[in-house]
């Protein structure tokens, strides 16, 4: 059975992906455009959240890619830029027990974020109205 109107099972996105005229996709040229990392800085500023293992907040990320910028970009396009260790915290659940969860470092929320944002812009209107994740 069919998923799509074309007969396929797969929707067919790659029109909706920049390319370069050697046809090349230009994805991580969308991910580091400057208003696509503007909009991924006030993400994270708005999330808020408690630091990484770095200990780095929310509130010093700013001036550490002011700093920073141009050698974090010329990693992540060299493709040498690695995300640090997710911090554990053990949060008490009021039953009994403990959640887990993972921290990730403030940078690498940022970096997360720009992605998220160009993927959902090619991703999403692909989706079902009703589709949702489970």
């Amino acid at each position: 059975m069919s998923l799509w109107e074309d007969g396929s099972s797969e929707p067919f996105v790659a029109s909706s992906i920049a390319e370069s005229p050697t046809g090349e996709v230009q994805l991580l040229e969308r991910i580091l455009e400057r208003e696509n990392l503007r909009r991924a800085l006030r993400q994270v500023r708005r999330n808020k959240g408690a630091p990484g293992v770095d200990g780095m907040t929310v509130r010093e990320l700013g001036r550490h890619l002011k700093k920073h910028w141009p050698k974090i970009k010329a990693a992540i396009v060299e493709g040498r830029y690695k995300p640090l260790p997710v911090r554990r915290k053990e949060i008490d659940k009021p039953e009994g027990g403990v959640r887990l969860l993972g921290i990730p470092a403030v940078l690498d929320r940022f970096i997360q974020a720009a992605v998220a944002q160009v993927v959902s812009e090619i991703w999403e209107p692909n989706f079902s109205e009703s589709s949702f994740g489970s």
